[in-house]
């Protein structure tokens, strides 16, 4: 009983601090969003130019997805 209790903690611990890298992810590529739309505002080239070197960083489609979309409309406006 007592190994079962310490290996169940282990994960959860384990889970929880996936949990929190995951969010700390998230939080910095909303910030790298913002600072980019920012950007934009008065250089759009030197936005989509942050985008490109900050898509190398990028895990996952949907995220890659995003980034190119942003690029897509800040060329498209610009």
């Amino acid at each position: 009983l007592h190994t079962a209790y310490r290996r169940q903690r282990q994960m959860c611990i384990r889970d929880s601090n996936t949990d929190a890298r995951k969010m700390m992810e998230s939080e910095i590529w909303k910030v790298r969003f913002r600072k980019a739309r920012a950007m934009a505002k008065d250089k759009p080239a030197a936005a989509i130019a942050y985008l490109k070197r900050v898509e190398r960083e990028a895990r996952g489609t949907r995220l890659k997805t995003k980034i190119v979309a942003l690029i897509d409309s800040l060329s498209t406006a610009g």
